[in-house]
C-alpha cells in the first residue's frame, strides 16, 4: 500500500519490470532496524513512476479523532456477568483502584459504549476514558444499570487486558478530503498495521505512536502502546485531528492477543 501497487494488474507490471533485465531497479537503503522510511518510500515511488507504473496514491488520512476510548477485561467473581454481546452498553461503570502511574488511589465514573465476550475474556469499552489507568487485578468495577432498568448492579475485578492503558485507542471520525493522496479510511481491517498516527490540536503536535490495529466496521486502531505524548495537551474527541500515513515498507508481526483475533477464533470453534 505504500509504495502503491496493489491491484493484481499493478503486481503483475512490476513482475514484468523485474524479469526484464535492462531495466535498473529500484532499491531501498539497508538499515538494521528500520524498513525504508518515507523518504525512501517516496523516492522508490518515483522511480518506478519514471518507468510508468501505475500506482495508487500515497495513503496519507487526515481528520478527527471521534473519541479517545479506554477498554477493560472484567473477572467475574461470585457474581456472574452476562454473555450477550452490548448487555451492558449505557450502563454507568465505576472504578476505583491504585493509578499505576501515580500510584495514588482513584476512583471514576463513565459510560459503556460496548461489551462483548470473546473466547473467555469480558471485553469492555468505556467512553470517555477514566482519566487514569486502574491497577489490573486489584481495581474494583462496578456495572450500574440505568434508571428505570431492570438490571442489577454488578461487582467484578478488573483483569488482564494487552490495550490497558490511556490514548491507546482511538474511534475515528470524518476524514479530511485531499486529493494529493488517497485520504479516505479503508473499508477492510489490518492494513494500518505499522502506519504512523499522529495527534494533533490545531498546529500544535501532541502525540505519536504505530498502529497494532484497525477495524474498519467500528472505524477503530488499536495503538501498539499508549500514545508517546509531546507534554502540549492531551487528545480530545470531536477536536483533535489524526494522521495516518506509512513510512515503513515492511510490515512487522502483530501481538497474537488482538481482540478481533480472538473474535475470529471463537467464531471458527477455538
Amino acid at each position: 500500500h505504500a509504495i502503491g501497487m496493489t491491484s493484481n494488474s499493478q503486481k503483475l507490471f512490476l513482475k514484468e519490470l523485474a524479469e526484464n533485465k535492462n531495466v535498473e531497479l529500484p532499491y531501498i537503503q539497508a538499515r538494521i532496524f528500520a524498513t525504508g522510511n518515507r523518504d525512501d518510500i517516496n523516492n522508490f515511488r518515483k522511480l518506478l513512476q519514471d518507468y510508468k507504473a501505475p500506482l495508487d496514491k500515497y495513503p496519507e488520512v487526515k481528520g478527527t479523532i471521534k473519541s479517545a476510548i479506554q477498554q477493560f477485561v472484567l473477572t467475574p467473581g461470585k457474581e456472574k456477568l452476562e454473555e450477550g454481546d452490548n448487555h451492558y452498553k449505557g450502563w454507568t461503570v465505576s472504578v476505583d483502584g491504585i493509578d499505576v502511574v501515580t500510584d495514588e488511589f482513584k476512583a471514576a465514573t463513565t459510560e459503556v459504549v460496548k461489551y462483548e465476550k470473546l473466547g473467555k475474556h469480558y471485553y469492555l469499552t468505556v467512553s470517555p476514558d477514566l482519566g487514569f489507568e486502574p491497577e489490573m487485578g486489584t481495581s474494583k468495577v462496578t456495572l450500574i444499570p440505568p434508571k428505570g432498568s431492570s438490571g442489577k448492579k454488578v461487582e467484578v475485578k478488573l483483569g488482564f487486558n494487552v490495550y490497558h492503558q490511556r490514548h491507546q485507542i482511538f474511534e475515528l471520525g470524518a476524514e479530511d478530503k485531499d486529493e494529493a493522496y488517497n485520504w479516505r479510511l479503508i473499508n477492510h481491517d489490518e492494513d494500518y498495521s505499522t502506519y504512523n498516527f499522529e495527534v494533533y490540536e490545531g498546529d500544535t503536535y501532541l502525540g505519536h505512536q504505530r498502529i497494532e490495529s484497525y477495524n474498519a466496521k467500528e472505524r477503530t486502531v488499536y495503538l501498539k502502546g499508549p500514545l508517546i505524548m509531546s507534554g502540549a495537551g492531551e487528545p480530545s474527541g470531536g477536536k483533535s485531528k489524526y494522521l495516518i500515513y506509512p513510512d515503513q515498507l515492511l510490515p512487522h508481526a502483530q501481538q497474537p492477543i488482538f481482540p478481533c483475533m480472538l473474535r475470529q477464533k471463537t467464531e471458527m470453534g477455538g
